[in-house]
């Protein structure tokens, strides 16, 4: 598809905090305390995406990135569907437990790669 690309961009900011569980906080007296295994990491992404329909340019820090089948909707394409519907949302920040925090690390990861491999095509 020839088009000029009209592009958006959202600053993504994840923050990491520890891992708790639900019969945790019950136990505490509905205090939420957590596990202590967060090491307070923080990433902060400039996602940018082109709003033409069935246009797929996906950029993360300037780099490709594959988002689609990665990512679960509402951790990227989210923000390509509130841009399309004139909500667009230019900072966004988010606090994920540990474990997710490192899913999400290792998922980025995994489809900046992809974003590569796709780019040489």
């Amino acid at each position: 598809m020839n088009h000029k690309h009209d592009l958006r961009k959202t600053r993504l900011t994840f923050i990491e905090v520890d891992d708790y569980s639900l019969s945790d906080i019950i136990k505490n007296g509905g205090a939420a305390t957590g596990k202590g295994n967060s090491k307070g990491e923080r990433l902060d992404y400039d996602f940018e995406y082109c709003i033409v329909n069935e246009c797929e340019v996906r950029l993360l820090n300037g780099e490709p990135i594959v988002t689609k089948g990665i990512f679960f909707p509402e951790d990227f394409e989210m923000f390509v569907g509130y841009a399309k519907r004139n909500e667009h949302r230019p900072n966004v920040t988010t606090t994920l437990q540990h474990s997710d925090f490192e899913a999400l690390k290792q998922n980025i990861q995994k489809a900046l790669k992809l974003g590569k491999e796709n780019a040489k095509k």
